[in-house]
């Protein structure tokens, strides 16, 4: 079974956010916490409805099924401690794995603990799952593994058919080969013959001419 090790959190936008800052516009930010990871995005400032588009990696922490991704949207106040625009917290356990990672809008609520239910905005967020391969997450380096073994395994396969293929051809080359040899073989009789016929018609010649140059009495004897 695919275990992810790994949650990809992506902050597009935000609409609706309540007004802290001046002239009906807020120095926006969000953080995203997963268990003791945490991630803040740049400050948008002096905006109505602000636009991120940034995204982080956290890994799942052991107690992945209980584990929520925590987003809080802030405005930023030099005067004193940042103001809270509102929150949205995403169990992993709400989401599928296996599905396409899609946006979403999520309403913003208050702070933990209190009872608030006004309108605080919303905040497009979308959230995937990836692997990373690790030494401590056993399940996914066995799987890793697997896929592994998968591969090396149809690596043979094909070493196997190369070899076959090879053994063919060299079969087909040995016949090849016999067929060029028995061919070189008849050329090299042919032109033997023909020379062995050229040096008896030279000899013969050559007797011819050593048999006109001879004298008379030398050609048919002394009377």
């Amino acid at each position: 079974m695919w275990s992810p090790t790994h949650v990809q959190v992506l902050v597009k936008r935000a609409q609706g956010l309540n007004v802290k800052g001046k002239n009906g516009t807020n120095d926006a930010f969000v953080t995203i916490g997963l268990g003791k990871e945490k991630f803040q995005t740049s400050v948008k400032e002096k905006a109505e409805d602000p636009e991120w588009c940034e995204q982080c990696e956290l890994s799942i922490p052991e107690q992945g099924n209980r584990a929520e991704v925590v987003l809080k949207v802030l405005h930023r106040n030099f005067m004193g401690g940042d103001d809270f625009l509102g929150q949205v917290s995403l169990p992993l356990q709400d989401f599928d794995v296996y599905e396409k990672p899609k946006a979403g809008w999520y309403p913003l609520g208050c702070k933990p603990g209190q009872n608030k239910t006004e309108y605080r905005g919303e905040l497009e967020v979308k959230l995937g799952f990836t692997v990373r391969a690790s030494e401590s997450v056993g399940g996914s380096v066995a799987d890793l593994s697997k896929k592994n073994k998968g591969s090396i395994s149809s690596l043979n396969k094909v070493a196997g058919n190369i070899g076959g293929s090879l053994l063919s051809l060299g079969g087909k080359e040995k016949k090849n080969f016999k067929k060029i040899a028995a061919s070189v073989t008849r050329k090299v009789e042919k032109v033997g013959g023909k020379a062995k016929k050229s040096v008896s018609s030279l000899k013969l010649n050559k007797d011819r001419a050593g048999l006109a140059s001879l004298p008379e009495s030398s050609q048919w004897g002394s009377e």
